[in-house]
């Protein structure tokens, strides 16, 4: 699970289709290539704009036949559909930085790092995306996160846990 249940909500929104299978939780950013909009967690976030925070895993759904939803989740996204990201309030997520493990503290400021990945390290070049509201719990979690818009095979990494965030993004009303 990349996002606790529990969160408050306070702004949500639709943007660009998403063209991978992915996980929730993560920092989604709006890139265009040849003229395609769409929405993935980006490899590198430098000059790229963090947009909101997947709400929903996305699933890769053939039409054609006869679905069976997966058991536990039935809330989700469609593939190569529009998908719903949380653009403020306040969740609990494992999608941190490994190199955060031990530099996240309440009041802390949230960047946008690699992958998806919300990091206390401005070195990245990432957008400030909120602020850590606590420290890193629940011990070691594997998240699925993906670089490109066409790279299937994704990859694990292995976060540190869970940690609490206020999200604010650029264009959302209110104040971190």
């Amino acid at each position: 699970m990349a996002l606790k249940p529990i969160r408050v909500e306070e702004c949500l929104a639709w943007t660009h289709p998403r063209y991978q299978p992915s996980e929730h939780g993560g920092l989604v950013s709006f890139v265009e290539m040849s003229g395609m909009p769409f929405s993935t967690y980006a490899a590198d976030p430098s000059g790229i704009q963090m947009i909101g925070v997947q709400r929903h895993d996305v699933y890769d759904f053939d039409d054609s036949q006869h679905q069976r939803y997966p058991r536990g989740r039935i809330v989700h996204d469609i593939f190569d559909d529009q998908i719903r990201i949380i653009v403020r309030g306040e969740i609990t997520t494992n999608f941190i930085h490994p190199d955060s493990a031990n530099n996240i503290a309440s009041s802390i400021i949230a960047y946008a790092g690699p992958s998806g990945l919300f990091t206390h390290d401005s070195s990245f070049s990432g957008d400030i995306v909120g602020m850590f509201l606590s420290e890193i719990s629940g011990g070691e979690q594997s998240v699925m996160v993906e670089g490109d818009v066409f790279n299937y095979p994704r990859k694990s990494v292995t976060t540190p846990g869970y940690a609490k965030v206020r999200l604010k993004f650029y264009g959302s009303p209110g104040s971190i």
